[in-house]
C-alpha cells in the first residue's frame, strides 16, 4: 500500500475493508508528519495511482539517509574515532627487552633431517637512540644468561659474548628487518628477526578498530614454496619466481612472487591519556595442507609508540618446524607501566641484569672508540 498526503491517493488493489481495520493511516510526505482518519473508504478516489511514485522517491531517499547514518554511528561505536600509530624511536632512556625462542618439531624424523636439536633460546636486547644519526639507533643482544648481571663484559669472545648491532627508526617502520621471516623455518639473524617480529609496519593514514593494511613485504626465498607446483614431479615442481607463471592463474603471465604481510588494527583503547593498540598481522602461502604450506601470525601491542610485548607463531609445514618468538619490555622507559606489565607477565628478568646490558650498550664494543 502506498498513499500520497494531500490529495489522498491510494493503490487501487489495496482492500477498502482493511481501512476500517486500521482506523488510521500515518502517511509520511515532504511535508510534516500527519495524521488521517479515515472513515468510508468511498472518500477517497478510486483512480490514480500516479500519487505513489513521488512518494516512493522520497521514501527511498529518506532510508538511504537513516541507513547511512546507522552505518556511520555503528562504525565509530566499533571503531572509534581515528588514531594515527608511529614508531618512536629509542633516546637516552635505554630500553630492554626480553626475547623468547622456541621451536616444536613435528617428529622426530625432523631433527634427523635438519642435524640440529629444537631451539630453545633467551635473549636479552637493548635500545639507545644514537644522537649522531637522526633515526639512528645503537643495539646490543645477548643471551640471557647468569653471566649476563654477574660481569660487564664475558671473559672471552663466544656465543655468549654481546652483539653490538645499528639499526634505524622511521615513523612507520623500523630495520634492518628480517624480510623473510614469515617462511623460514630457522633463524638466520636473531637480531633482525626480533625487528621483523615486535616491529611490523604501520599505515600511513590514522585507522580504527578493524582496518587493515598491507604490511612489509615477504620476500628472499618465501617466492618458492608460492611456487611449489604440488600436482607437478615427486621433486617439487618448483617454478621460479621471475621466469613461470603462478599456479593459481597458468594463463597470467605475471610473476610468482608472495604476498605482503597483512595487518590489522584489532583493539585500541586510551589509559590516562596513553593509547594502547594491538596489531595482528598474518601471512601464507598459498600450500596449506597436512604437510604441505607456511602459516604465520603475529600480535603486537603498541604503547606510546614501541612494542610492549609481540608474539610470533610460523608453522612451516614444508619441513615440520613451528617456532614461536615473544617480546616483553621489562624496562620503565615510557612509564613503570611498562616494567609493571612485563612483571605481571611472568618475565624473569632481574634489575641487575638490565643494569648490566644497560652499561654494555653505553661503554660499546671494546675496540670502538666512540662513546654512546
Amino acid at each position: 500500500m502506498l498513499i500520497r498526503s494531500n490529495t489522498f491517493h491510494i493503490h487501487p488493489n489495496f482492500h477498502a475493508g482493511s481501512l476500517k481495520n486500521l482506523g488510521w493511516l500515518k502517511i509520511l510526505s515532504a511535508g510534516p508528519l500527519q495524521s488521517f482518519v479515515v472513515d468510508d473508504p468511498a472518500q477517497l478516489p478510486a483512480t490514480a495511482n500516479d500519487g505513489w511514485r513521488p512518494l516512493a522517491r522520497r521514501s527511498l531517499g529518506l532510508l538511504s539517509a537513516l541507513a547511512l547514518i546507522s552505518i556511520v554511528a555503528w562504525r565509530w561505536g566499533l571503531g572509534g574515532p581515528a588514531s594515527t600509530l608511529r614508531w618512536r624511536a629509542p633516546g637516552a632512556c635505554v630500553e630492554v627487552y626480553r626475547v623468547e625462542i622456541d621451536e616444536q618439531f613435528r617428529g622426530p624424523e625432523v631433527a634427523a633431517q635438519l642435524g640440529r636439536p629444537e631451539a630453545h633460546e633467551r635473549w636479552l636486547l637493548a635500545l639507545a637512540g644514537d644522537p649522531r644519526i637522526a633515526g639512528g639507533v645503537r643495539a646490543v643482544l645477548e643471551p640471557e644468561t647468569p653471566e649476563s648481571s654477574s660481569t660487564p663484559w664475558p671473559s672471552s669472545a663466544s656465543s655468549s659474548a654481546p652483539r653490538f648491532r645499528t639499526g634505524w627508526w622511521s615513523a612507520r617502520e623500523v630495520g634492518p628487518a628480517a624480510p623473510d621471516l614469515a617462511c623460514r623455518a630457522a633463524s638466520w639473524d636473531t637480531y633482525e628477526d626480533i625487528l621483523a617480529t615486535a616491529w611490523p609496519v604501520l599505515p600511513a593514514h590514522p585507522v580504527r578498530r578493524g582496518d587493515r593494511w598491507i604490511g612489509a613485504d615477504v620476500e628472499g626465498r618465501c617466492h618458492e614454496t608460492v611456487c611449489i607446483d604440488l600436482d607437478g614431479p615427486p621433486s617439487g615442481g618448483i617454478r621460479g619466481p621471475h621466469t613461470h607463471t603462478p599456479i593459481d592463474t597458468p594463463t597470467d603471465p605475471g610473476p610468482c612472487v608472495a604476498e605482503p604481510m597483512l595487518e590489522e588494527l584489532t583493539w585500541i583503547e586510551s589509559d590516562h591519556g596513553q593509547v594502547r593498540a594491538r596489531i595482528t598481522g598474518s601471512w601464507t602461502d598459498g600450500r596449506v595442507g597436512a604437510k604441505t604450506g607456511i602459516l604465520t601470525s603475529r600480535t603486537v601491542e603498541w604503547v606510546a609508540g614501541r612494542p610492549r610485548w609481540a608474539e610470533q607463531t610460523v608453522e612451516q609445514r614444508w619441513v615440520g618446524v613451528t617456532r614461536y618468538t615473544r617480546l616483553e619490555a621489562v624496562d620503565e622507559c615510557g612509564g613503570r607501566s611498562f616494567f609493571m606489565f612485563a612483571v605481571q607477565r611472568g618475565a624473569r628478568v632481574q634489575s641487575g641484569q638490565i643494569a648490566a646490558i644497560r652499561a654494555r650498550l653505553r661503554a660499546g664494543p671494546p675496540l670502538d672508540p666512540r662513546p654512546l
